[in-house]
């Protein structure tokens, strides 16, 4: 009994998908026309870049660049640029920057402001014709979609065989989304245990090289205490040597004095038997 309701089955699923999609494109397109309405307003180095075009780009005109941002600032063009954050504008200062700017730096920065904010307010007013006519559309197929979803509960309510049907269709599916659930959570959570391996792969390799950085640094103080060690043992066998020699030097003297001694006493034993 599957294949009578196979059809309009796919046919709902189908319709159904497109309309997620519509609205998807539909919301992106609002936050596209939001977006834009906000941003009517150009800034200061976009009517600087439009005089540029207009006028050249001189010495010149370069030196009024300053002039013209304290125009755009003071003077908050006609209301619709906003001063500095804390900039507080006196009467006087708006006068005296109206002086300071030549003429036709004024007009033009009105002309070419008036001209950027109109092109973006027309910008505007297609985006916002562009989502009614996606809106139209999407509407048009929300009532096909329920004259389908009508006709089709028509049909299942003359065949109780086909509704037993559709629910047991409709209990597969919820099934099959609940199985899809689940293998989203075991691929996330794969994920997440693939990150936390590489994580401690890393943490491991840092510990390795630091390992080896101060095995490194070990070995490096080995030869340092191995070099000292050898001096240590070459003056030692130095100091030894000087000793040995003072030490013979000494038996030496020591020798002679006692020969000396012996000499001294024969001459006088000699002596006392002549007497």
């Amino acid at each position: 009994m599957a294949a009578p309701l196979e059809g309009p089955a796919v046919r709902v699923a189908a319709v159904l998908d497109q309309l997620v999609a519509e609205r998807e494109r539909a919301n992106r397109a609002a936050v596209e026309v939001g977006e834009q309405a906000r941003g009517t307003v150009p800034s200061i180095r976009e009517v600087q870049d439009a005089l540029f075009a207009r006028y050249g780009q001189g010495l010149s005109f370069r030196n009024l660049v300053p002039e013209i941002d304290a125009y755009m600032r003071l003077n908050n063009v006609a209301g619709r640029l906003p001063p500095k954050p804390g900039q507080r504008i006196t009467p006087a200062e708006r006068e005296g920057s109206e002086a300071d700017v030549p003429p036709r730096i004024r007009k033009g920065v009105d002309r070419i402001f008036g001209s950027i904010a109109t092109q973006r307010e027309g910008l505007a007013k297609l985006l916002e014709q562009e989502v009614a006519m996606q809106t139209e559309g999407l509407q048009r197929q929300v009532a096909s979609l329920k004259d389908e979803i009508t006709d089709l509960e028509r049909q299942l309510g003359d065949r109780p065989e086909l509704m037993s049907e559709a629910d047991r269709a409709e209990a597969e599916t919820a099934e099959l989304r609940e199985r899809l659930n689940l293998e989203e959570r075991a691929r996330l959570e794969a994920e997440a245990r693939v990150a936390a391996c590489e994580s401690e792969v890393k943490q491991a390799r840092a510990d390795h090289a630091a390992a080896v950085s101060e095995a490194a640094a070990a070995s490096a103080r080995a030869v340092a205490l191995e070099s000292e060690l050898a001096e240590a043992r070459a003056e030692l066998r130095s100091a030894q040597g000087h000793a040995d020699l003072q030490l013979r030097e000494a038996l030496a003297s020591l020798s002679r004095a006692t020969a000396a001694l012996e000499d001294r006493r024969s001459g006088s034993n000699v002596t006392r038997s002549g007497a």
